[in-house]
């Protein structure tokens, strides 16, 4: 479990830092002030997806509408990502009394299931239970997408670099 959200936090950060890279070029190149955004106790990751996200569009503004769909579709999965990392990493942890059943049969050692339940400070009496159930191997699937969405808006710049406007690959 700490193994999976440590790779999270680690990669949601890597996010973080790329995003940052990305606003200080990309904000003076096209003349935009974005050093407000590039104070993390100021601005969260959100915020400056979300204003690269509009630089991002300017930049390409002359590209395919499906190019520019990708854009967006990569942003829009790159925040739901960091939102998992966001529930994850500040919600509460802990092993469920109830162990799953192994795939391997009733012979073979159950499967410990976590216990999670996100971040809140309603303590209304009376409340359902909140929490949901997961197993190790869910949480690393999940983990795992998370990170291939972060790795994957990566690489989206350089794969449509040939949409953006002309004199970007110059100043390069």
């Amino acid at each position: 479990m700490h193994r999976s959200l440590g790779r999270l936090v680690h990669e949601a950060a890597r996010l973080d830092f790329f995003v940052g890279l990305q606003l200080n070029w990309l904000g003076p190149y096209l003349q935009v002030d974005v050093s407000k955004y590039l104070t993390p106790t100021r601005h969260t990751l959100d915020n400056r997806l979300a204003i690269l996200r509009k630089l991002v569009r300017k930049a390409y503004r002359s590209a395919r509408p499906e190019v520019i769909a990708e854009f967006d579709q990569r942003f829009a999965r790159a925040r739901s990502a960091r939102a998992l990392r966001n529930n994850y990493a500040h919600g509460r942890w802990g092993v469920s009394g109830k162990p799953a059943e192994s795939p391997l049969g009733p012979h073979h050692p159950r499967i410990p299931v976590l216990a999670f339940v996100r971040l809140d400070w309603d303590m209304t009496p009376n409340q359902p239970d909140k929490s949901f159930f997961m197993t190790v191997d869910e949480l690393r699937d999940q983990v795992t997408e998370a990170v291939t969405v972060f790795k994957a808006f990566f690489d989206l710049p350089e794969k449509h670099k040939h949409h953006c406007l002309p004199q970007w690959h110059a100043k390069r």
